[in-house]
């Protein structure tokens, strides 16, 4: 799903709200579920898509492709 996602973003034209895409839909709500099943309660939530880049120490570099905006529950 987050292959399908990020191709998703990387063929958004600039300045076009991710949020519209179906993917972003979907990965909100794997998120939610699992919020949920590992914290139980909680008042806001947001997520992040990172690219690391591993070297042959283990990642080298992470980027953040894009972040969510908060969200309250």
């Amino acid at each position: 799903m987050v292959d399908h996602f990020w191709g998703d973003l990387d063929e958004l034209p600039d300045g076009e709200d991710a949020r519209q895409l179906v993917t972003y839909t979907l990965m909100e709500r794997l998120v939610q579920a699992k919020l949920q099943a590992e914290h139980g309660a909680y008042s806001h939530w947001q997520f992040e898509l990172r690219m690391v880049l591993d070297g042959p120490q283990g990642a080298c570099d992470t980027y953040t492709m894009m972040q969510s905006p908060v969200s309250s529950c």
